[in-house]
């Protein structure tokens, strides 16, 4: 048996305790096992790949850690909409391309890997009344991936960072926190300005991040290597994309990678060895005028690291101590002399 029919089981009676699917079944068809109550756990079922809309619909006494999903290619509307058997972790199939209205709609899932081969989510409730999922990555199609917020998180009540990569873009309408986030609080919404400019807004008790090339950081990631590259265009810019890479190591599994490609002035800005710990860092380049600027920034970060000042306006000499890698990269006329314990910079 390769195929389990449409409404072949539902509302069926007779089926109790634990359901044993053969491995050898790929597809499940429409409403197969809808509101069949009996029905406490499942077993087998590891060769479907497809799906169709409601299989497990309305199944609230299902329980426990569903089968590997990782292979399934096709889901339907609301596949386990009203389930508790979905738990924990839920990875997706690497060539996923739609996630349908209402597929998690209220079940247990904390975390869930989105891959980057999605292209759409759902018209409605995809995620609604996750009460269990805390944080969400979605990155997005190199060819872009179109997303329906309506509702999308509704009454998920711990969620509490939804981060939306570079290629994703509302689908239409003004989007409001209340509309995505209703009843969720404390939420942190971090949007590409491209694709959600002014479309979400809704006030203080969800806060929205953008990022772009025009705004305080850009960001860029890589799904398959889990690591977020921030591009900070300023002071602020670099403190909040260390300010978050705690946020995206702890709750979306994601390393962070910095890299400062123009130089960035930090007056009136702090940054703490603690900030910078566990983040690896592509470039640093920092305007610097003076020797207390200069101990800021070698104070804050490690001695192994690289970085380029650029000491145009400068207003009196800098002093650099022997072992820290510094690099001068300016377009003024200066003058470098060597000590025995680092190097002297005049600006001519």
């Amino acid at each position: 048996m390769t195929k389990i029919s449409s409404y072949a089981f539902k509302d069926h009676a007779k089926l109790t305790g634990t359901l044993t699917i053969p491995d050898s079944v790929t597809t499940i068809g429409e409403r197969a096992f809808e509101s069949c109550a009996g029905i406490t756990g499942l077993s087998g079922c590891n060769g479907v790949t497809r799906y169709y809309a409601y299989v497990f619909n309305n199944n609230s006494n299902m329980a426990g850690n569903y089968p590997d999903l990782s292979k399934v290619t096709s889901f339907g509307n609301g596949t386990f909409q009203f389930c508790n058997i979905l738990t924990g972790h839920v990875t997706l199939c690497p060539t996923l391309t739609s996630i349908p209205s209402r597929l998690f709609y209220r079940n247990s899932i904390t975390s869930i890997d989105i891959p980057p081969s999605v292209t759409s989510i759902g018209s409605e409730n995809v995620f609604r009344e996750s009460k269990k999922l805390k944080a969400i990555c979605v990155p997005g199609a190199v060819t872009g991936t179109t997303i329906n917020p309506t509702s999308l998180f509704q009454s998920s009540s711990v969620l509490k960072t939804v981060f939306f990569g570079p290629t994703t873009k509302c689908s239409s309408g003004k989007l409001t926190t209340g509309s995505m986030l209703s009843s969720v609080s404390g939420c942190t919404v971090i949007v590409p300005r491209s694709g959600w400019d002014g479309l979400v807004t809704g006030g203080s008790s969800n806060p929205i991040v953008y990022y772009g090339p025009n705004d305080d950081f850009d960001l860029s990631l890589d799904a398959s290597a889990k690591v977020i590259t921030a591009v900070p265009n300023n002071g602020d810019g670099l403190v909040a994309a260390l300010n978050f890479a705690d946020t995206f190591k702890t709750e979306l599994g994601y390393d962070t990678k910095i890299t400062v490609t123009n130089a960035i002035d930090l007056t009136g800005v702090t940054i703490t060895e603690a900030m910078v710990a566990d983040v690896t860092f592509n470039r640093l380049w920092f305007a610097v005028k003076t020797q207390a600027q200069l101990n800021g920034i070698l104070d804050a970060f490690p001695a192994a690291t690289e970085m380029a000042i650029d000491p145009t306006g400068l207003t009196e000499k800098l002093t650099v101590p022997a072992g820290r890698k510094i690099f001068v990269q300016a377009g003024g006329t200066y003058e470098i002399k060597k000590l025995k314990n680092g190097f002297v910079l005049i600006m001519k």
